[in-house]
């Protein structure tokens, strides 16, 4: 038999493996995701937050969300016999701070009797009322969602007023009726 080889510490060296590269132990990094893949999670996010907002807005609509309609409300503010000049034009004046949609309007007896005259002409049983059995009045029209009657109490209150009266008017097949502001 043959006699083991020994080598020497530097010979040893010059036939061992390299050595290796300085850092830490472990795995190679992965690779780095490509540009595609981003381009691809942000449309599919797009699209699914685009689905959920549809299918939200949907359900609000079928279940009979709707935005509350613009509402016309006509105001008549009946005044006294009795009205004098500057209480007249107080009342005007409050009204007037209304949204009113053509402004305020006075009606006059004589007007009114001619609107009394025209709203009746066709009624067979129509009252007997002369030009000085109807009130003055303040008119005015209010396009609004709901109306506020809190500024209405406050004209009611004023001296030479009798009565203020809201009638909310019919629109795209929903019903008027007269709106109680006490």
């Amino acid at each position: 038999m043959s006699e083991p080889i020994h080598y020497t510490a530097p010979e040893l060296a010059f036939h061992a493996a390299p050595p290796a590269p300085p850092g830490p132990p472990g795995p190679p990094a992965p690779p780095r995701p490509s540009r595609l893949w981003f381009v691809v999670t942000a449309a599919v996010t797009v699209l699914a937050l685009a689905a959920g907002a549809a299918g939200a807005v949907s359900v609000l609509l079928v279940s009979g969300w709707r935005k509350p309609l613009d509402r016309e409300y006509q105001v008549s503010v009946f005044l006294k016999d009795d009205i004098t000049e500057a209480q007249r034009t107080a009342v005007q004046t409050e009204l007037a701070k209304f949204p009113a949609r053509d402004g305020v309007r006075f009606e006059s007896r004589a007007e009114a009797f001619k609107r009394f005259e025209e709203l009746w002409k066709d009624e067979q049983d129509k009252p007997q009322v002369e030009a000085d059995d109807l009130p003055e009045s303040f008119r005015l029209t209010v396009i609004a969602t709901e109306f506020d009657c809190a500024p209405l109490r406050a004209v009611g209150a004023l001296p030479g007023v009798n009565r203020p009266i809201v009638s909310m008017m019919p629109a795209k097949g929903r019903p008027g009726s007269a709106i109680a502001c006490s």
